[in-house]
C-alpha cells in the first residue's frame, strides 16, 4: 500500500493525525464561517462536524471537517503529490459512513481505500501535469473512492463517480496560494465536498460519457 507520508506512518496514525489536526482547527476563524456557511448552503443531516453538536449533511460535514483538518496547515504530507490526503479523504469518508450507520470496521477500510486511490491518482497527475496543482483534484477521486466503497457502489456507479469526481474537482495553481496565503489554499474543502456530491451522483447514475456508459 502507498503510505499517506513517505515516513512510514501506518493507517492508524495517519487517521489519529488528522482527527487531531480538524480538532486543532476549531478555533480558528474559518472554522466559524465554514460552519455557518455550510449550515446554511446544505442543511441538516446524519453527519458529524467536529466538536459541534450540529449534524450536517455529508457534503457539508465533509467540507467542514476538511476545512478544519487543514486550517492550521499541519495536516499529513506526501511528497510524491505534493499534498495532503487525510485532510481530504477522512472527512468525505467519515461523512458518508456515518450517514451510512457503517461499523468502525467498514469506515477504516473505505478511509484505506480512499487514501490508496487518492494518493496514487496524485502521482499520476503530477507525471501528466507540470504545473504545480493543489489537492483538490486528486484528493477529490481518492474521497469518491472511499465514499464509494462505504456506499456499496457497483462497478458502474463506481467507474461514474470517480470520473464525476475528477470532472468536477478545483484544479487550482498552488503557487498562487504560496505567494499570497489565503484559506483556499490546495482546494481541501472543496474537494472533500466533490468527493461526497461525486458519490451521490454516481449512485444515481448520473452519466459521464466516456467514463461510464451513460451519456
Amino acid at each position: 500500500m502507498v503510505r499517506p507520508r513517505s515516513g512510514g506512518e501506518t493507517g492508524g496514525e495517519a487517521f489519529t493525525d488528522v482527527v487531531g489536526c480538524a480538532v486543532a482547527g476549531v478555533g480558528t476563524k474559518v472554522a466559524s464561517i465554514a460552519r455557518a456557511f455550510s449550515y446554511r448552503m446544505w442543511g441538516a443531516g446524519n453527519s458529524t462536524v467536529i466538536l459541534s453538536s450540529e449534524k450536517l449533511s455529508p457534503p457539508g460535514a465533509a467540507w467542514v471537517n476538511a476545512t478544519l483538518a487543514n486550517a492550521l496547515d499541519i495536516d499529513d504530507g506526501h511528497r510524491l503529490t505534493k499534498g495532503h490526503p487525510g485532510a481530504i479523504v477522512f472527512p468525505a469518508v467519515w461523512a458518508i459512513s456515518e450517514n451510512k450507520g457503517l461499523s468502525g470496521a467498514e469506515f477504516l477500510t473505505a478511509l484505506l481505500i480512499g487514501y490508496e486511490i487518492g494518493i496514487r491518482t496524485g502521482i499520476i497527475a503530477h507525471q501528466l501535469r507540470p504545473e504545480y496543482h493543489c489537492t483538490g483534484p486528486w484528493g477529490a477521486v481518492g474521497a469518491a473512492a472511499g465514499g464509494a466503497r462505504a456506499s456499496g457502489l457497483d462497478s458502474f456507479r463506481l467507474v461514474n463517480a470517480l470520473g464525476i469526481a475528477e470532472y468536477f474537482a478545483p484544479y487550482s495553481p498552488m503557487m498562487r496560494c504560496i505567494a499570497v496565503p489565503s484559506m483556499v489554499k490546495d482546494g481541501i474543502g472543496w474537494g472533500s465536498m466533490a468527493g461526497v456530491s461525486a458519490v451521490g451522483l454516481g449512485t444515481r447514475g448520473f452519466p459521464v460519457g466516456r467514463f461510464g456508459r451513460g451519456g
